[in-house]
């Protein structure tokens, strides 16, 4: 279907609204896309704009499959633009490039990376130990959730507070497999207390 729609709208060169709670049909339909939550428009704009930079956290959440990893904790430092994480489970992470004049020492943030950009065994900026609790084996890919206690995520697909990571390949895991889970600083995502998207990308 969301072929044929996508090629009348080609051959028509018309106008077409195209409302859906599918986000893989409004990132794969849309030039342009209204987020709207209880009746309010969170953000405008293309699809890539809005999975690069989305405005804030429902944004953030709604967008991305398997969705974004979200890890809630407090300001521990503020210098200038770089703000000090202090989440438990996680090394101090220092995230530059803040919008930090509305944050205090104290405050609840809530630090965001999206499953691919989460790596194994590898040389991160940030790494923690983890334990597979269950592997998706999707051919062309591997998505799985690993156990980081102490580390949490909030609002997760599975309903736990379990790691997604997604790899575009084929991985050899298996579950309850040790693996070390990464990241590099530039590709995580800091939301306020308000949920406003505190770095761009």
């Amino acid at each position: 279907m969301r072929v044929e729609l996508s090629t009348l709208h080609a051959q028509l060169g018309s106008t077409m609204i195209y409302v859906t709670h599918d986000q893989v049909e409004a990132m794969t339909m849309a030039t342009r896309i209204v987020v709207l939550n209880k009746g309010e428009i969170e953000q405008v704009g293309s699809p890539l704009e809005l999975y690069t930079n989305p405005k804030n956290l429902f944004v953030a959440g709604f967008l991305g499959a398997p969705r974004m990893n979200f890890f809630e904790g407090t300001v521990a430092d503020i210098s200038g633009n770089t703000v000090i994480t202090a989440i438990e489970g996680f090394p101090p992470v220092s995230v530059d490039n803040v919008d930090a004049q509305a944050l205090s020492t104290g405050d609840r943030i809530t630090l965001g990376v999206r499953p691919e950009k989460l790596v194994t065994n590898g040389g991160s900026s940030v790494a923690i130990p983890a334990r597979v609790r269950l592997v998706e084996h999707l051919g062309r890919e591997t998505v799985f959730y690993a156990d980081a206690s102490p580390l949490k995520t909030s609002g997760s697909d599975t309903g736990t507070e379990n790691v997604t990571v997604q790899m575009p390949q084929i991985v050899p895991l298996s579950n309850d497999a040790a693996v070390t889970i990464g990241f590099e600083i530039a590709d995580v995502y800091l939301f306020g207390p308000d949920g406003r998207t505190l770095t761009a990308h």
